[in-house]
């Protein structure tokens, strides 16, 4: 992506979900507060949703994102998302 992403500081837009992909989707699982507003939420379970259909977490994905001796600890609204899209992706 070729947005300024800074942890806790940026949400990124619809369209830039669409476009992510999967490791960037998984950053931002892994690293966006919990949404302030109903079009956050909305975004938040956009990237959730899309990172679950691509494969969710698989053993590359997991060692990129949480390198050895790095839990795997996620906010309770991302958890959630992650959750529900997981559902989702297995329903369809």
């Amino acid at each position: 992506m070729t947005s300024a992403y800074t942890p806790s500081r940026f949400y990124p837009v619809m369209e830039e979900v669409e476009k992510a992909d999967k490791l960037t989707l998984g950053r931002w699982v892994r690293d966006l507060d919990v949404p302030a507003n109903n079009d956050q939420e909305k975004v938040l379970q956009r990237i959730c949703h899309r990172f679950m259909v691509l494969g969710g977490f698989d053993l590359k994905t997991t060692s990129v994102l949480f390198p050895a001796g790095q839990a795997g600890v996620f906010k309770e609204s991302t958890f959630t998302a992650l959750v529900h899209a997981a559902v989702r992706a297995r329903v369809q």
